[in-house]
């Protein structure tokens, strides 16, 4: 405990002092974990929204303000408290409900993805499987890094926008059907009308709009969903992030990548 502790306080360390490695690699391994920690939130607020704010807050200021207490998990924790306290504070501004306790604790745990080499190689095998219009929407979202929005990537692709929006639904349905015949499941919605699957589709991207002083803003797909619509989107999200994060080389994530664009570009 005493050198996971010391090791945490390393990086925590090289955080504040600006190493952008440092900040990737601790972002990597707890995003699943922060964004979890929102699960109450996910009918109320755009999550995504909150655990990429959130990173970006503790790289720009939030590490700095902080001391560490002898466990390994201090920033985690802190970064936790800073995204429940963003997702109140939106919550209330568009007078959304707010939930009195987080419930983290309530999802099941899907496969560990980002350090598996097995289930990493089979969902390389099972993404060169899919139909080559799905598995080019499904690889240029994920190259993207969550910088452009999928009605951009569509047309820089040679897609009309709802094309895009379908390859995409198929392809995850496709590529999760055959996790599941080399016994890997990794949860699905079920499924719902049309036009409800497309926005749950689209609010799964890790692209956000931004202000002009990169202020992320809510997806427009997921404030056009209901309850339910959202907190779908929501355990599409934690899906598809690990199936991502499995197919990074450094095992990052679109979320990890796009806060990262955002910090290399400052």
């Amino acid at each position: 405990m005493a050198d996971d502790a010391a090791i945490a306080v390393a990086e925590w360390r090289a955080i504040v002092e600006r190493d952008e490695e440092a900040f990737n690699r601790w972002f990597a391994r707890c995003e699943d974990r922060l964004r979890r920690s929102l699960r109450s939130f996910a009918a109320s607020v755009d999550v995504e929204a909150v655990v990429q704010e959130t990173g970006f807050q503790i790289w720009q200021r939030d590490a700095a303000r902080i001391t560490p207490d002898g466990t390994p998990n201090f920033l985690l924790r802190w970064a936790c408290i800073v995204a429940r306290r963003q997702a109140i504070n939106i919550a209330k501004r568009h007078r959304r409900s707010i939930p009195l306790e987080p419930d983290a604790e309530g999802i099941a745990l899907t496969a560990e993805t980002r350090a598996d080499p097995f289930l990493r190689t089979r969902i390389r095998q099972c993404v060169e499987q899919l139909p080559e219009q799905s598995r080019k929407t499904i690889e240029a979202r994920i190259r993207d890094d969550g910088q452009h929005s999928d009605r951009e990537l569509a047309t820089a692709n040679g897609f009309r926008f709802d094309t895009f929006r379908q390859n995409l639904a198929r392809g995850r349905r496709a590529l999760l059907e055959c996790l599941l015949t080399f016994g890997i499941r990794i949860g699905a919605h079920p499924m719902v009308d049309r036009e409800r699957t497309m926005l749950i589709e689209e609010a799964t991207t890790a692209w956000r709009p931004r202000t002009p002083d990169q202020q992320i803003l809510e997806h427009p797909a997921w404030a056009d969903l209901d309850a339910a619509g959202r907190t779908a989107a929501f355990m599409e999200t934690l899906a598809m992030r690990g199936l991502e994060a499995a197919l990074d080389p450094d095992g990052y994530s679109t979320t990890v990548r796009s806060v990262a664009a955002v910090i290399a570009r400052r």
